[in-house]
């Protein structure tokens, strides 16, 4: 009876085994591929940075982050940092740029700063006033994207004024 039982047993499973085996198959399975790890997007920040008479600036400091929240209460339009930033500097033309940044997909929808500071002070061509820009006020461009986990590349164009 008992060895009855345990071949019973083995049947079920094996029969059960088998049709979960099958049940994978890309054959047998949604035609949607399978994939692991995180989305993510590749962004290329550019952009110049002038004071009010249009003449470019060196050693601006630039603070890229595409989950800042930015605090309009305090009194310097302080920000909080979440996840990565990238930070960069102006060169003799006042331009400055990111060829490849990786961020997790999502990222940039929220809400994507940059932040601009003059770290060198009178030695860059006066002190100016640090500044933020939100992403409403950066032209964005999306260029390309497979739709599955690499949601494409994006280009973030963040130009600049800033006051004495």
């Amino acid at each position: 009876m008992k060895q009855k039982a345990h071949t019973i047993y083995r049947i079920i499973l094996g029969s059960l085994m088998t049709i979960l085996g099958f049940g994978s198959c890309s054959k047998f399975s949604s035609p949607r591929k399978e994939m692991y790890g995180q989305p993510y997007a590749i962004f290329k920040l550019v952009g110049t940075v002038k004071d009010e008479s249009g003449n470019p600036i060196k050693g601006i400091r630039i603070v890229f982050n595409p989950e800042s929240k930015v605090d309009p209460s305090s009194p310097n339009y302080e920000f909080y940092v979440k996840g990565n930033v990238d930070t960069l500097y102006t060169d003799e033309k006042g331009e400055f740029c990111s060829e490849r940044l990786k961020y997790a997909a999502g990222s940039l929808p929220g809400d994507a700063i940059v932040a601009l500071d003059d770290v060198d002070g009178a030695a860059g061509g006066g002190e100016f006033k640090s500044q933020i820009l939100e992403k409403r006020q950066m032209k964005i461009e999306h260029e390309e994207g497979s739709g599955t986990y690499y949601k494409g590349r994006y280009t973030i164009t963040a130009d600049a004024t800033l006051k004495k």
